[in-house]
């Protein structure tokens, strides 16, 4: 069975390009151009979730769902990674309890390694 990947990004050519890179990896892309609620993220399942930090609706960012998710005990064991520009994204990764995080721009290769040695 392959692995759910929820992907939520608001950036659509940022989105696009995830979804390509990690369908080529054979898993099961879920994408979502805006913030989603944890109800909908409970349904989905995903065995990982991809999220940017700064979203459309600024009410429910990345890190929001991340604590979101790692708050409730049917998900707090569902990795999280952040991608953000943002320049306290350390910090702001261990403030919410994600797995990791990457900085935009990153390397999408590397990202792609790095999912692919670790959740795969």
């Amino acid at each position: 069975m392959k692995k759910k990947v929820l992907i939520i990004e608001d950036e659509r050519d940022m989105l696009e390009m995830l979804h390509v890179v990690f369908q080529d990896l054979g898993l099961d892309i879920i994408l979502f151009d805006n913030a989603i609620s944890y109800d909908e993220i409970k349904s989905i399942n995903p065995d990982l979730v991809l999220t940017d930090v700064n979203l459309r609706d600024h009410d429910r960012t990345g890190d929001k769902i991340c604590r979101e998710i790692k708050a409730n005990l049917d998900t707090f064991f569902t990795p999280v990674i952040l991608l953000s520009a943002e320049s306290n994204l350390d910090a702001i990764a261990h403030d919410c309890l994600a797995d990791g995080y990457f900085s935009k721009p990153f390397d999408i290769y590397e990202l792609k390694e790095y999912i692919s040695g670790k959740f795969v």
